[in-house]
């Protein structure tokens, strides 16, 4: 089985492609060939011993995944993938060249793409469907008995050897290594893998241990409740939300810069997104595009969608509780929203927000969905995007995210409202699903962005605009929930990589 693993750290990337023995082999004692892949300013492939440039700092490992490949396959499909890769200059235009690509009767393969120093993306085509894949974890195995790796970086071919070959980029330098027979051989290359221009995230936020006070969040927003709980209420409260793993949890990832940081909390706890074949394209960030997003399970909603936005749209705010603020990593991307109190100055920051250039994110039902009749349904939503999407001019693009939180969670939801009680005790759930996540696999989806010009036909007063909008929502939705074979795929399943 061979794997490919990769470590991505504040400046440094290192990336290692490994095989071991393998009793399929039918290829044994044939050589094995090392050689770095660069493409030339006219596409053309070329077979490097030493050296390679990268114009774009997109950095692409191709992994194939058929144990039966012909021999000359795995050159053939690595070296293909690249030259059509080889003018795109950022992740849209990859996603762009992949979905136009005709892979019909390619064999199964994954490729792998770094853009500077960023968390990856991964996109998997499995002989029949391409997908995407929202923060992978290394490592990525292959049960065949060949793999190769093609892109800016290097390709290797594996024969029945317990051999390696490693690539370390670390600020504007770089080496290969590789291991062959027990020997060990380093060759300097000359790369340029430039860090992307990230104006939000990109130091390690100053940390001070224990951010997270649940309880001082809770006497802040309501004063008078807290001061009437009994002396038992505070620390049981505490243990519930899971205050103490929380924030021994952020303090191990005290040095991750803050742009890296949701994908590293995701690998952490094992969870992970696929897009969904019919999403569409995403827009570009010169449309200042204001993404309206379901809210069905909480953090996880905000945590993946982050770690896929972010991809695209280095400047992203995302309107949110100001209660997140005491993460400290996520300060840099938060636009805080005070439900409770200083309505005015949550008015203001979002209006700011809206008048600027970056990319915003929104839930407009301002609290996590419930579970009606098996489904989860979000709350009405607020009408304040279509509002300052028309002032603004800005478009907005619908996003679908489908997955679930506990049956605990939705128990005592039920119970709440069925004895008519207004404090919403659930959402101290919403931190222990956090940290043991019921739903480890989610599906996400872009839908067509609506213009200004579309949305003024929508009606005539924005509840109008609104309702239009969470019709046209709601009906893209269902028919994203009606494609998931089987249903549960969305829920429970694994997508293969």
């Amino acid at each position: 089985m061979d794997a490919l693993t990769w470590q991505l750290e504040a400046n440094r990337l290192s990336l290692k492609l490994s095989s071991r023995d393998s009793a399929t082999t039918g290829a044994a004692g044939k050589a094995q060939q090392h050689g770095l892949f660069g493409c030339t300013a006219d596409g053309q492939a070329q077979l490097l011993t030493t050296h390679a440039g990268m114009t774009f700092g997109l950095l692409m490992c191709v992994v194939d995944r058929d144990r039966h490949t012909p021999e000359t396959a795995d050159q053939t499909t690595g070296t293909d993938l690249l030259v059509s890769l080889s003018s795109t200059s950022d992740l849209a235009q990859v996603a762009d060249c992949l979905q136009h690509r005709d892979l019909h009767g390619q064999p199964p393969w994954s490729l792998l793409v770094f853009q500077g120093l960023r968390p990856p993306v991964l996109w998997h085509w499995n002989g029949q469907a391409l997908r995407q894949i929202i923060a992978p974890s290394p490592p990525l195995k292959t049960p065949g008995a060949t793999a190769s790796m093609a892109g800016l970086a290097y390709w290797s071919q594996f024969r029945r050897n317990k051999d390696s070959l490693a690539l370390q980029v670390n600020g504007g330098t770089a080496t290969m290594t590789t291991h062959k027979n027990g020997q060990c051989t380093e060759h300097p290359l000359s790369l340029t893998l430039p860090q992307p221009q990230i104006l939000q995230g990109a130091k390690a936020p100053r940390f001070e241990p224990g951010p997270i006070d649940v309880c001082g969040l809770f006497e802040e927003k309501n004063p008078g409740l807290y001061r009437s709980l009994p002396a038992l209420v505070p620390p049981l409260l505490r243990w519930i939300a899971r205050e103490k793993v929380m924030n021994e949890g952020l303090w191990d990832l005290r040095d991750v810069p803050s742009y890296q940081f949701s994908d590293r909390v995701l690998n952490r706890l094992g969870v992970r997104a696929s897009l969904h074949p019919r999403s569409c394209a995403l827009p570009q960030p010169a449309e200042r595009p204001v993404f309206i997003a379901n809210h069905p399970t909480g953090g996880y909603d905000g945590v993946l969608l982050l770690a896929w936005l972010l991809q695209y749209y280095p400047r992203l705010r995302v309107v949110v509780t100001d209660a997140l603020l005491s993460v400290p990593h996520l300060r840099p991307f938060l636009v805080p929203v005070d439900r409770y109190r200083q309505a005015r100055s949550s008015t203001l920051n979002v209006k700011e927000a809206f008048a600027s250039d970056d990319a915003l994110l929104i839930f407009p039902a301002g609290r996590t969905g419930r579970t009606q009749e098996g489904r989860i349904v979000d709350a009405p939503w607020q009408k304040m995007p279509v509002t300052l999407a028309r002032q603004f001019e800005r478009p907005l693009v619908p996003l679908h995210i489908e997955g679930h939180h506990s049956r605990v969670f939705n128990r005592v939801a039920a119970l709440r409202q069925r004895f008519g009680i207004k404090l919403n005790l659930e959402m101290l759930l919403l931190a222990r699903d956090f940290m043991n996540p019921p739903c480890r696999h989610f599906v996400l989806a872009a839908g067509k962005p609506v213009s200004v010009s579309e949305l003024e036909q929508m009606g005539a007063r924005d509840d109008e605009r609104l309702k239009a909008l969470r019709d046209q929502y709601e009906l893209f939705a269902e028919q994203l929930r009606c494609q998931l074979h089987p249903p549960t795929a969305a829920i429970t399943g694994e997508v293969p990589v």
